[in-house]
Order: structure tokens, then C-alpha cells, then sequence
């Protein structure tokens, strides 16, 4: 075996060398795990939000969001989408109007208390991701980001709309 095919062996995710609680797809599910499972403690805990709640407030935000996007985002059902957005409304969290230029289009806000929870969401993300980094430098958190950004940036363009033949996610994601 050259040193290319061992350096190819070892490679994170190669199927020959790692067992399955090893492989890169399983620790990086992991992590999102414990991330959303931290958040969700917080927030049900400080905010009376499961965790999905508190990041659609995160996403809503941002601005960028419609109903039919966080679905996407969270790999959810429209209806569980709808009933998310119907305890938010409930709890003065979120509006939601038709949009003019397209009707189908849900566009939602946050009234000023959900910008006020908002805030305090960022909070909780902010500090659980503190508590994921402990022990790592600077230097190493900017690293991973930037692999992590890598990878995603791969995935988004194995997967680019192409119309012409039906391929890939045709959809704007959050």
C-alpha cells in the first residue's frame, strides 16, 4: 500500500478504517444532537420554547424566512410547520401575512416581545456553543467553521438546481 492509499485509507469517513460511531456523518449528527438538545433544555426551561420553536424565532429574525423555508430548513411537514407557527402566534411570539406579490407566500415576523425571546435565544445558542468549544483555541473554532462552511458549500453544489433535467434541490433553503 503507497502512502496515497493509506493517506486515503485514514481519510475521515472512509468506510474500511473507521466503525460506524467514528465516521464523520455519525459525530457531525452527533454534534447537532447535543446542540438542539441543549437549546431545547434552555429554551423549554428559561423561554417555555421547545428548541425548534427558539431557532424559527432565530431564522424569522434573520428575515429571510417564509413558513414553507423553515420546513425545508428542518426537514418538516407543512402541517407541523403550521402548528409550530400557530404556538408562537398564540404566545404573541410571531405575525403571519399573505404575501402581496404572491399569495401562496406566508411571510412571517416577530412582534416586539418575540424580538425581545429572540434576543434571549441568541443568548442560549451563543452560550451552548461556548460550552461545545470549551477547550478549543481560537484559531482551531475558525478552522472548523471553515471546513464546516466547505462542506456545506460542496453539498449546495452536488446538489444545484438543474431544471432542465429535474436534478438536484430546486428550492431556497434558510
Amino acid at each position: 500500500m503507497s502512502d496515497d492509499d493509506r493517506a486515503d485509507a485514514d481519510a475521515p469517513g472512509a468506510p474500511a478504517r473507521y466503525a460506524a460511531d467514528e465516521s464523520l456523518g455519525y459525530l457531525l449528527a452527533r454534534v447537532r444532537s447535543a446542540l438542539s438538545t441543549s437549546v431545547h433544555r434552555r429554551a423549554s426551561v428559561e423561554l417555555g420554547l421547545s428548541g425548534k420553536q427558539a431557532i424559527a424565532l432565530k431564522l424569522i429574525h434573520s428575515g429571510r424566512c417564509t413558513a414553507a423555508e423553515i420546513a425545508r430548513e428542518y426537514g418538516l411537514e407543512a402541517s407541523a410547520v403550521t402548528r409550530l407557527l400557530d404556538r408562537l402566534e398564540d404566545g404573541g411570539l410571531v405575525t403571519r401575512e399573505r404575501s402581496v406579490a404572491d399569495r401562496r407566500v406566508v411571510e412571517l415576523s416577530l412582534t416586539v416581545k418575540g424580538e425581545e425571546v429572540e434576543s434571549r435565544v441568541r443568548t442560549i445558542i451563543n452560550d451552548a456553543l461556548e460550552q461545545m468549544m470549551t477547550g478549543f483555541t481560537f484559531d482551531e473554532g475558525k478552522f472548523l467553521q471553515a471546513l464546516l462552511k466547505r462542506m456545506l458549500a460542496n453539498s449546495q453544489a452536488a446538489n444545484q438546481c438543474r431544471p432542465e433535467t429535474g436534478e438536484g434541490d430546486c428550492l431556497d433553503s434558510c
